[in-house]
């Protein structure tokens, strides 16, 4: 070792008389963490070595070869030694290998040879990402995008889709370049952008990151194609139109959405609606609702004129259908349904009578009878409706006025009055004659049994002075009233049985006929009586 150290004096001296003449390449070599690099002389291979050695960082031996190879320690396995030219080649390279390398050869009958150079050893890149602070943005904001990746020494560079993005007034690049940040964004700002980092010994692409730049919504406005409609016969186109970028449409009938239907379609991505047969129902207001990620806005409403009708046509009469008499005031009117309001025309029989809503009869006369109609027309629609026909009687009055009709109605009350006050005298009148006549009779026969009654009339009364009773059939006696007070009686029936109508008072003799005849045997309550004539 003592000629080792000596070779190793006498070679720092050379390398300091033969300043420049290296037999290594000029550096930095670069390599990869857990690669190889190849440290190469310039010596013609084939050479004879008496002595060669490799230090790293000027101070530390790695390799020695003095007829046999000494690697130092920790480099067993890392290090292989090209007898030839005296290259060394380093493997499982880590950061911390990174430094100067020196080799010292010492050919035989030659003067010794020295080189030195630098050996740089970079993780390599991997896991390039880029991250927005948004993705979605109205235009004229700011955003920012930031890269990031692994490995040692690293360079960004911006694309742009291919271009690389370079600084300006509105586009900032900090950070070592890993920040991008661009105001007043505007739709060319969309990208996609990407981030590529490199080192020395690798490089890597981030995936590409697509801004959605939107312009805010804004004048929203609907046009239709026609405001004023015919129900049934009309078809309507209604265009919502909007600045402002990645639009969607919404189509509102008052607060609800409208949808497709066999008579509603939207096309054009739903900026234009469509509806076919309008009715009535379809007059809205419609508005339409333009949004996108960042921003929406409303039209105002247009609300559709739908001509329609007339329908119901309805003809009242007041006061309501009766009989009326001449001089009566009779007012009819006639509606419908319609819009606009309809024109009424009044018919009499079928006649052209009079136009108007409204038509009176003043002072109504008999030859205004007949059968009354109104016909209602719009004048948009162009459609005519009739009502159903009402009859209106107007009767003729008597001539006696209203003041002679009073007077004949008070005359007969009178005379009504005069006839029941003769009838109730002639009444009492005739009661008390009778209470006269019976009582100037009382125990006189007026006649003897047997007595031809053939001269009675029928204006002569019958007094039956004598009244017989039986006894019932059990034997009990039937108790009499008081035979002192006179009693008339008009007619006698026997048995409870109805009488026959009397269209005449009977005479005596037949009395008599008919109480011979045998009779009926009676119930135990019935009275048996025999009526004698005096």
């Amino acid at each position: 070792m003592d000629i080792l150290a000596l070779l190793w004096i006498i070679s720092l001296v050379s390398i300091g008389l033969t300043e420049g003449a290296g037999v290594l390449p000029d550096g930095p070599l670069n390599a990869a963490v857990g690669g190889k690099v190849m440290f190469t002389t310039t010596l013609t291979p084939g050479t004879t070595f008496q002595i060669v050695n490799w230090k790293f960082g000027g101070i530390r031996d790695i390799f020695t070869f003095n007829v046999k190879n000494f690697p130092a320690p920790g480099y067993e396995g890392k290090i292989t030694f090209f007898m030839s030219t005296g290259s060394l080649e380093l493997r499982n390279l880590v950061q911390t290998d990174s430094g100067e390398y020196i080799v010292s050869i010492f050919p035989a009958g030659e003067p010794s040879k020295t080189g030195n150079t630098r050996l740089d050893v970079y993780a390599p890149v991997s896991k390039v990402t880029v991250t927005s602070s948004s993705t979605e943005l109205v235009e004229f904001s700011s955003v920012s995008l930031s890269c990031s990746s692994s490995g040692s020494s690293l360079s960004f560079l911006w694309l742009n889709s291919s271009s690389e993005v370079t600084g300006s007034d509105r586009v900032q690049i900090t950070d070592g370049g890993s920040t991008l940040t661009i105001t007043n964004v505007t739709r060319y700002d969309q990208g996609p952008f990407r981030c590529r980092v490199s080192n020395p010994v690798s490089e890597g692409t981030s995936a590409p990151v697509t801004l959605s730049i939107y312009s805010p919504v804004s004048k929203v406005t609907v046009t239709s194609s026609s405001t004023e409609l015919v129900e049934f016969n009309s078809s309507v186109s209604l265009s919502c139109s909007s600045s402002g970028s990645s639009l969607s449409v919404l189509w509102l009938n008052s607060s609800s959405e409208v949808t497709g239907s066999d008579r509603v379609q939207i096309t054009d991505g739903g900026s234009t609606l469509t509806i076919t047969n309008v009715t009535r129902y379809d007059q809205g207001p419609f508005s339409c609702r333009v949004s996108n990620p960042v921003s929406n806005g409303t039209s105002k409403a247009v609300t559709l004129i739908i001509y329609y009708g007339p329908e119901n046509v309805n003809l009242k009469i007041s006061p309501p259908h009766k009989p009326y008499l001449e001089g009566s005031n009779i007012s009819l009117s006639c509606s419908a349904v319609s819009n606009p309001s309809a024109h009424y025309t009044w018919f009499l029989n079928g006649g052209l009578l009079s136009k108007g809503s409204q038509f009176n009869l003043t002072n109504s006369q008999e030859n205004q009878s007949g059968s009354y109609s109104c016909q209602a027309f719009n004048d948009k629609t162009l459609r005519y409706e009739t009502s159903h026909p009402a009859s209106i009687s107007v009767l003729v009055q008597s001539g006696c006025s209203a003041g002679c009709i009073a007077g004949i109605v008070i005359g007969v009350l009178v005379v009504l009055c005069v006839v029941a006050a003769i009838v109730w005298y002639c009444f009492h009148d005739k009661k008390k004659k009778k209470k006269k006549r019976s009582a100037g009779n009382t125990n006189t026969r007026t006649g003897v049994e047997g007595q031809d009654n053939g001269a009675y009339t029928r204006s002569q009364e019958l007094h039956y002075a004598d009244v017989r009773f039986t006894k019932k059939n059990n034997g009990e006696t039937v108790q009499m009233g008081d035979q002192n007070k006179p009693s008339d009686y008009a007619e006698v029936r026997v048995n409870n049985n109805p009488r026959a109508a009397v269209s005449s008072l009977p005479t005596y003799d037949a009395h008599i006929q008919r109480n011979k005849r045998p009779a009926p045997q009676p119930e135990i309550t019935e009275i048996y009586a025999q009526v004698r004539k005096n």
